[in-house]
């Protein structure tokens, strides 16, 4: 724990993850070697960042102006596989610093390069990415009128006020470099920081992403309709946007489509805004209602998103992690111009954002909380598909133990699977964090879901050891009859950032319930779905289920580190191959798309 402090602590700048991609590091550090930082104000100008200097800095610029440099930096980084690729940094850098100052800010990286490397450090370094591109825009509402049109060509002022940004928002959510090893609130204050900036997902939204939550959350489920807690999903979106999943997804698609097919090449000079009232209608026959419907769930005048944000921050409390008014509507109305100020909220209207929209408040409590029950049924299923999937009945491994509840008179996990000598356990948790949660600002809120997904998930998990060492058996013989070790596996649908820290508050929160403690039971491990996708995908290529958990299992750094870095660590064994069922839903998405555009066009 200290170790990985500080590191962090050494470290300059804030600390953004950067999704499953590794550092330029040659040994393995654990999570470490998936922490980047971020280029500071002060390391370049060498004077701190105020927010009365960074207001000066924006002040010769239209908020449209912004908006428009916002969106560039998010289609430059939107479909790079690295997030910090160099090339794409630097061609920011060049765009908006221009050929005077883009000098000093290329000396400044080397010479961070140069400070990390006498360190023993080595972690990429970002001078722009999304949560500081949409802090500026938060700040710039605040400060600026809308009504205002001023432009200037030399963007180096914007350029200035993102890395101010970067170090007025550091050590958010909450100061870190005050707190000390040891201090009551330190673990409080990490936990917080690590799952905030992680849940703030800034990357490219695959395909496979898209087709998992259309399948979780705009297709019917009639296998489910008896299940005590079935809700109509589809009915219920359409009584809420006014238009079929269908309409939505495809809609969505071709909107998105537009800022993610602008060449790298073109970003610089390339129209960044949609005519919002002719894009939809000019080839194609919706109709105004249709239209309406649509951007009513996506976009908001530039006056309205104002008022908004003013009514939500202050610059004193500008809540860096909370992107509510651009989740809520990333598209963004000057007039009839229309931009997206972030490509990934975009896309993740059609992935997260599904999961928020069934919690809208027009929808009555009750209903609500049933959604709640019913996404547990339709996820377990969800998992209980790709282990039938990985394991065909055939092979007499995989056993749903729903399918044997006659013989277990106490809560179980999902299911199970068998080889010689011993058990995979497997407990699937749809559990999302909440919009506190997710921000870092309330720790209460993050603790009490990390004990619903894995103290209530272990406790199910240990019923079924206990179970099994009292004699639990099927009758066809799936589950072996000597057992001499069990692995308890969680599979969640939020996306934990395994690590050190997270990782060492589960082992501490299940000793004092002394649950998963038996020295026949092996570390538990956390599975995030899509990393269960990926492992589905490299068993289709001939390995071992058994095998790849034995492997990680066997270093301590890897064992508490996440599944997408141990995978990604051995990206060139596993080849990155694609998910089959997932690729397969993918490609019928884009025809039914490609059909319904094809039947609405003029």
């Amino acid at each position: 724990m200290s170790k990985v402090a500080k590191w962090y602590r050494n470290s300059s700048g804030l600390w953004v993850p950067k999704g499953p991609y590794p550092s330029r590091q040659m040994d393995s550090r654990g999570p470490l070697d998936f922490v980047g930082v971020t280029l500071s104000y002060q390391q370049v100008y060498r004077k701190k960042a105020t927010w009365d200097g960074l207001e000066k800095e924006i002040a010769p610029y239209s908020l449209e102006q912004i908006v428009i440099i916002i969106c560039r930096i998010s289609v430059s980084l939107y479909n790079q596989t690295l997030p910090w690729d160099p090339k794409t940094q630097l061609r920011i850098c060049k765009g908006i610093f221009g050929r005077e100052e883009f000098p000093r800010i290329f000396e400044s990286i080397k010479s961070l390069e140069a400070k990390m490397k006498q360190k023993n450090d080595a972690a990429p370094i970002l001078v722009f990415h999304e949560q500081q591109a949409l802090n500026l825009l938060k700040a710039a509402l605040l400060v600026k009128t809308e009504n205002k049109n001023e432009t200037c060509d030399n963007l180096a002022g914007i350029g200035k006020a993102l890395l101010m940004i970067t170090d007025l928002i550091e050590g958010e959510p909450g100061e870190l470099l005050s707190v000390k090893i040891g201090d009551p609130e330190y673990l409080d204050r990490w936990l917080a920081h690590i799952l905030g900036n992680y849940l703030f997902k800034s990357g490219s939204v695959s395909s496979a992403e898209l087709a998992r939550y259309y399948d979780l959350y705009l297709s019917d489920k009639p296998d489910l309709r008896d299940c005590g807690s079935y809700v109509n999903l589809m009915a219920v979106l359409q009584r809420i946007i006014g238009l079929k999943p269908d309409e939505l997804w495809s809609l969505t698609y071709a909107v998105g489509a537009y800022w993610q097919t602008i060449s790298e090449e073109s970003i610089p000079d390339a129209n960044m805004s949609i005519n919002r009232n002719t894009y939809l209608t000019t080839q194609f026959t919706f109709t105004d209602e249709e239209v309406d419907h649509f951007f009513a769930f996506y976009a908001i005048n530039i006056r309205e998103l104002k008022k908004n944000v003013c009514q939500l921050y202050s610059l004193e409390s500008i809540r860096p992690l909370d992107m509510l008014p651009f989740a809520k509507w990333p598209l963004v109305i000057f007039e009839d111009r229309m931009y997206s100020v972030s490509i990934p909220l975009l896309m993740q209207k059609l992935t997260t954002g599904l999961h928020y929209l069934y919690l809208d408040k027009r929808i009555e409590h009750e209903q609500r909380q049933m959604y709640l029950t019913y996404m547990g049924e339709v996820f377990e299923d969800y998992v209980h598909r790709a282990f039938n999937r990985m394991f065909p009945l055939l092979s007499e491994r995989y056993l749903r133990l729903d399918d044997i509840r006659d013989k277990i008179s106490t809560k179980y996990c999902d299911g199970l699977i068998a080889y010689e000598k011993g058990v995979i356990l497997v407990e699937s948790k749809a559990s999302l964090f909440t919009f506190e949660a997710r921000v870092g600002h309330d720790i209460t809120a993050i603790r009490s879901r990390i004990d619903d997904i894995y103290l209530d998930g272990a406790k199910q998990l240990q019923a079924t050891i206990d179970a099994l060492r009292q004699g639990l058996r099927d009758d066809e013989g799936t589950i072996p009859n000597e057992i001499e070790w069990y692995l308890p596996v969680m599979i969640t649908l939020e996306h934990i950032p395994m690590n050190p820290i997270i990782y060492g508050e589960v082992r501490k929160m299940l000793a004092t319930q002394e649950l998963l403690e038996k020295q026949d039971i092996l570390q538990l491990q956390s599975i995030n779905i899509g990393e269960l996708e990926q492992i589905e995908a490299i068993l289709e290529s001939g390995y071992s289920f058994r095998e790849l958990f034995k492997e990680k299992l066997s270093r301590v750094a890897e064992a508490e580190d996440s599944w997408a870095n141990y995978l990604f660590r051995r990206h060139n064994k596993f080849k990155a191959p694609k998910n089959a069922f997932l690729n397969s839903c993918a490609d019928e998405l884009y025809e039914k798309a490609l059909k319904y555009f094809a039947e609405r066009q003029h």
